[in-house]
């Protein structure tokens, strides 16, 4: 039967419904609609798209050819693939018909671009329920995207895109490309972070407990200094900044990374605010000599308890997202988060919008080794090396493997070109992508020798010297401030909270070692599955699991394929082992801290 024009408007009026349903977006069909840059086209009966005047796919063979592509991609082993460019969906149909329990996430990079593709073939295979996400570039919530891949493991991530697309959307290409890259990092360093840290996280904030519960967060800061600020970071840069510093305090106020209070106390300048985030015991030695009268300490809960154990401190305390704050913020009165970008100094620079600032210059913020240095001169890692070395082992070598890890390369910088690594690297993609997303505030840097970083230009402090005088107008805001954010210990309410906690996770530790018991069961049945995925079920609907998952995800992202009954049984019994392990670390620590709620 012959197909009349009418069949294919039917056709695109039920493909846009679909995609409307995906995207979250009426699309209009009206003939005032702005044109795409894919165009539908007709030949001898067959359609096929075009873009840049080239054939997205092949004309004639698109399946097989999508068969071929997805092969050679070697995607077998991904749990989700993100797809730049919806096109004919052939590859994404391969994708998802050849991997059943994988994900499909699309992004088409013009929206407009939808109402020809409609017209090509019947798009119904897209709903999947939620194994198909479907953003287009000018609607992309970056941090959407990141909530949905950040459930993946970073292994299971893949990329994919059209030649076609790839060539024709460079710049686009390289942004959902970089973004995805940025997340399968972010993601690898969540786990190797909670790795190493997991203890230590847990142990800080059962013993740090009674002094938030009660306390302030950033809602005192929201908005109330709408003012020039400085951010000042760690890097060698800072040196350069010492002769002005005097004369920009006068001007602006101060946020200090907790790495560069040493510097500010050689210069002899009171930071207004100073941000740490590590729960190290080394870093809290950054802050043995912080001027508690004169400066207000905004924190993750999670620090080192000697940093917090101050008579007289005024602090704010940023609701992170570390599973067991988060727990507790249900009785907390902070609610408020920073963006993290895996370092104190992007934690900074949130806190500086935050608070209001209209613009940001930053010093020592060099995401490199200017001169191949690490630090300011003086900097606690610097006196820590030379306590370290030795006759045969020079300072140098204590630091030379930092350089080395996430390796080393040039790049160029505005006195022409420093040493950088990847990791630094991460730092520098944040940066971009959040500077970029509005031109207020402003972003600047005002000490030479770092990388370069797109959108933030470079700007000489006196340079600043014209901006007005306003430092009586901070320290009266700031001094309203740190008097209501003293912090006040507070033993019965977090006694019974302490409490709630060990109950909650005394029962997940109970039910886990009864679905072991199952597991162990020699006669397996489909009741034997009924049980296990109730218990789990019920594990899950506790109000602490998310603590127990942060402990888990290396195995649960290293689980065999199950592929038949006993794989699936040995699977679970991996699971709910990793789930009591993890509730013995928490019941550990709990009894350890427990001397202090008695």
């Amino acid at each position: 039967m012959q197909e009349t024009s009418t069949d294919r408007e039917n056709l695109k009026k039920k493909n846009l419904n679909i995609f409307s349903h995906l995207i979250h977006r009426f699309i209009d069909i009206g003939k005032n609609r702005k044109r795409g840059d894919i165009i539908l086209r007709e030949d001898k009966g067959r359609y096929f798209l075009e873009l840049d005047g080239k054939a997205v796919y092949s004309k004639y063979s698109p399946d097989k050819e999508a068969a071929r592509l997805i092969k050679e991609a070697n995607l077998e082993k991904a749990d989700v693939c993100v797809f730049f460019g919806l096109g004919g969906g052939y590859h994404v149909e391969e994708f998802l018909n050849r991997n059943r329990t994988a994900d499909a996430i699309i992004i088409e990079p013009l929206f407009e671009n939808l109402y020809e593709i409609a017209g090509l073939r019947d798009f119904s295979f897209l709903m999947q329920g939620e194994r198909v996400s479907f953003f287009t570039y000018d609607m992309l919530d970056e941090k959407s995207f990141f909530s949905v891949i950040l459930s993946y493991p970073d292994s299971g991530i893949y990329f994919f895109s059209l030649n076609a697309y790839k060539n024709y959307y460079q710049d686009k290409y390289k942004h959902i490309f970089n973004l995805t890259e940025r997340i399968k990092k972010a993601r690898n360093t969540n786990r190797n972070t909670a790795k190493k840290f997991g203890r230590r996280w847990i142990r800080n904030t059962l013993r740090n407990l009674p002094l938030f519960i009660d306390a302030h967060g950033l809602e005192l800061l929201s908005g109330r200094l709408a003012y020039p600020a400085i951010l000042l970071g760690a890097g060698p840069s800072l040196d350069l900044l010492s002769p002005h510093i005097s004369m920009l305090r006068e001007r602006t106020f101060i946020i200090a990374t907790d790495t560069s209070i040493r510097w500010c106390r050689q210069n002899g300048v009171i930071p207004d605010i100073v941000i740490t985030v590590d729960p190290q015991y080394w870093n809290s030695r950054h802050l043995d000599y912080v001027d508690k009268s004169n400066c207000l300490l905004v924190t993750d809960p999670a620090v080192y308890p000697s940093v917090l154990h101050k008579e007289g401190l005024s602090a704010l305390f940023i609701n992170s997202a570390l599973p067991l704050v988060s727990f507790f913020s249900r009785w907390t009165g902070f609610k408020m988060s920073l963006a993290a970008g895996g370092s104190v100094t992007t934690s900074a620079w949130d806190l500086a919008r935050l608070c209001g600032a209209d613009i940001i210059m930053m010093a020592g913020v060099d995401l490199g080794f200017p001169q191949r240095r690490l630090y300011y001169k003086g900097a606690l890692v610097e006196e820590y090396s030379l306590v370290k070395s030795s006759r045969l082992r020079s300072p140098h070598d204590n630091i030379i493997p930092v350089y080395f890890d996430a390796g080393l390369r040039r790049e160029k910088c505005d006195t022409g070109y420093t040493y950088t690594n990847s990791r630094m690297e991460v730092y520098k993609t944040w940066f971009e992508i959040e500077v970029g997303k509005t031109v207020f505030p402003r972003t600047v840097r005002i000490s030479k020798g770092g990388v370069d970083i797109k959108g933030i230009e470079y700007i000489s402090p006196p340079e600043m010297s014209n901006l007005p005088y306003i430092r009586d107008n901070i320290d009266n805001i700031l001094k309203d401030i740190r008097d209501a954010a003293l912090i006040k210990k507070n033993m019965q309410k977090s006694s019974q909270v302490f409490y709630i906690l060990k109950e909650l996770i005394q029962d997940i530790s109970d039910k886990a070692q009864k679905g072991l018991e199952i597991t162990r069961d020699i006669n397996i049945t489909q009741d034997t599955f009924t049980k296990i995925e109730a218990i789990i079920f019920d594990i899950k609907r506790n109000p602490v699991f998310p603590l127990i998952n942060l402990l888990i995800q290396d195995v649960v992202d290293n689980l065999i394929d199950a592929r038949t009954e006993d794989s699936v049984i040995k699977n679970y019994a991996v699971i709910l082992k990793a789930i009591e392990d993890s509730t013995h670390i928490y019941m550990e620590e709990i009894d350890y801290v427990s001397p202090l709620y008695k």
